[in-house]
């Protein structure tokens, strides 16, 4: 059986739930990569906070963080209802998970949020991770009128989530200062920014920055540490927001930018960078967490 990861969802009330998921998951081959064990410390304005949580962020980055897991793990969303309801953070990941084609399945019919989730989702643990054991994959649900569903779904969903790279040239990667490629786009003003793109919906993290930095640059790249995950920081107080995930790039090969958009791509040391280049405000935000860490790839 390939590698199955799974992310699970619902109230941390149902502490017991989660655990007992956990083990009936990891004992068919599937990998729970989110939440850790759920144990409660604190609460934080009605917001839970678990023992293996970094106190040192605030829950809006802890719950950006949980979202970008959903995005980026490649496997399925399973939803812990057992009064068939869902809070508000849970009811926030199903539209991620939603908006970007992920597997969704429910422990019980749901009834609130009152949202389309395709017949054939609802299986109890035992019984989901005894399909997966038996067959090596998750069921199908995919009947002509879930297809119809789905369609319209994906043109209504929009993409919530951008990536972007630190890209750092390998053979110069030793540098004390090291150079970084940076992107003039006229989406932002003309300001310089990281390489980045809005994924599309169906589409992995990894996969989508590493087809953009390729396609906008010619050059190979490969993904690094992730750096991190925030919320839009905009100049336009009409600016509906996105949640960004940035990480470190490793490239090989010679730039040969995109001619189409607009975009002027350059190589730049990181200290110009942070003092000299008038960047955006999300792309300084990045530069200048990598600069501090001098986290290299």
């Amino acid at each position: 059986m390939r590698h199955m990861p799974a992310v699970l969802h619902g109230s941390f009330r149902y502490a017991d739930i989660f655990e007992h998921v956990r083990t009936v998951f990891t004992e068919a081959g599937i990998d729970v990569v989110a939440p850790g064990r759920v144990c409660v410390a604190s609460y934080d304005r009605e917001f839970p906070r678990l023992e293996t949580d970094d106190p040192a962020r605030s829950k809006f980055e802890l719950e950006l963080e949980y979202l970008y897991q959903v995005v980026s793990s490649g496997g399925f969303s399973y939803f812990i209802n057992p009064d068939r309801r869902l809070g508000r953070t849970a009811s926030a990941e199903l539209g991620v998970a939603v908006a970007h084609g992920i597997r969704i399945f429910t422990m019980e019919e749901l009834t609130d949020p009152p949202i389309y989730i395709p017949t054939g989702s609802i299986w109890k643990p035992e019984d989901l991770a005894g399909y997966v054991k038996k067959h090596g994959r998750l069921p199908e649900y995919d009947s002509q009128h879930n297809r119809g569903l789905q369609k319209i779904l994906g043109s209504l969903a929009k993409p919530l989530v951008s990536v972007g790279g630190v890209i750092v040239d390998a053979e110069l990667l030793d540098r004390p200062d090291p150079d970084v490629l940076l992107m003039r786009s006229p989406d932002w003003t003309d300001r310089y920014t990281v390489v980045g793109e809005r994924i599309k919906s169906g589409q992995g993290l990894s996969e989508a920055l590493e087809s953009t930095i390729h396609e906008k640059t010619g050059l190979t790249p490969k993904l690094g540490k992730h750096i991190i995950t925030f919320d839009e920081q905009s100049d336009d107080p009409d600016s509906k927001g996105r949640i960004f995930v940035d990480h470190a790039v490793l490239v090989r090969g010679n730039l040969r930018p995109e001619r189409t958009t607009g975009c002027r791509y350059g190589w730049v040391s990181l200290s110009a960078a942070l003092g000299e280049i008038d960047l955006e405000p999300n792309a300084r935000r990045t530069l200048e967490l990598y600069a501090s860490s001098l986290d290299r790839i």
